[in-house]
């Protein structure tokens, strides 16, 4: 092995940063005082520090020739806005003029001060959240819980809503180390259950008793609702159970079937007042098709086989 060839300290600097502000090496020998590239690369044989810090200027200047360089002001938005609480990913997705979650990967890895600053930054937010999740149980934060699962809120929905809640696995290790909380709070999730679908009853019936004074049916109003592909409707077999538990929304629906019998005889008497001795048989067939509609949406009354007492809405 040759032996080592010495080298000013101030010329190995100078080779470092001119290839991390983007110049090749090949252009750095070329330079008046700066040595060959053969040399260069002697050099960095002998010195392992030397050359990990020579590839490590090449690889930044690369960066920068691709316009990957990290502009100070951006980062210091990104920083600022990650360290306010928000995600870096939302961040970069829907800020423009941010760079692409790529990019962004690049210039965390070419600048240490950046990275550390952003796990800097996630560790005191994760830090924060554990603090959170080791709460011991607190009769105030339960008793708010309580009060809004009655009132009908689903149980993360009220979890989410404020920081002060617990996290879903800390309320299950109260509700087992307290069951007396468990107890009221099953009692609580119950009634606001019944609140939430008496609330959903109570908002679709106008739609329900429209379609029916309209000539449809229960049937037909779930096959279209089907068709529609509306998932936030209930099903015929959920319409029935309503009729069944709760005698408001079925007396409700007998006034639109009676309002719709109504409404099918006043049709089939202007048919039969607008008959002629020339279209008498149409009028009479459209008569006919009108009765028997109307015979068949009484015979099949909504609630018939699902009231307790087996008979049909009073």
């Amino acid at each position: 092995m040759p032996p080592p060839i010495p080298f000013p300290a101030h010329v190995k600097q100078a080779i470092c940063d001119r290839l991390a502000g983007g110049e090749t090496l090949k252009a750095v020998c070329a330079s008046e005082g700066m040595p060959t590239t053969r040399c260069v690369g002697l050099w960095a044989r002998q010195d392992p520090r030397f050359g990990l810090a020579m590839r490590e200027a090449r690889q930044r200047g690369e960066w920068k020739r691709r316009g990957l360089s990290a502009p100070a002001p951006v980062v210091r938005e990104i920083v600022r806005r990650v360290a306010a609480g928000e995600q870096l990913h939302k961040v970069l997705q829907q800020t423009p003029g941010m760079p692409s979650r790529a990019v962004m990967k690049v210039w965390r890895a070419q600048d240490p001060q950046l990275e550390g600053e952003l796990r800097a930054i996630w560790r005191r937010r994760w830090e924060g959240v554990e603090r959170r999740r080791l709460k011991v149980f607190d009769q105030a934060v339960a008793d708010r819980i309580l009060v809004r699962s009655g009132r009908g809120e689903r149980l993360r929905d009220i979890l989410r809503s404020d920081k002060a809640f617990p996290c879903l696995s800390v309320l299950e290790r109260w509700r087992k180390q307290e069951p007396g909380f468990d107890a009221e709070l099953k009692i609580c999730m119950r009634f606001g259950a019944a609140a939430r679908s008496r609330g959903r009853v109570e908002a679709l019936t106008p739609e329900i008793v429209e379609a029916l004074m309209d000539g449809g049916s229960l049937r037909s109003l779930a096959r279209r609702w089907a068709a529609e592909g509306r998932t936030d409707r209930p099903a015929l077999r959920t319409l029935y159970s309503w009729i069944a538990t709760r005698p408001s929304f079925a007396d409700d629906l007998e006034l639109a079937c009676e309002m719709r019998d109504e409404i099918l005889l006043d049709d089939a008497y202007e048919a039969s007042k607008a008959a002629t001795t020339a279209n008498w048989r149409e009028a009479a067939r459209k008569v006919r098709r009108i009765e028997g509609r109307r015979g068949r949406l009484k015979a099949g009354r909504p609630g018939k086989r699902w009231r307790p007492d087996g008979g049909v809405l009073e």
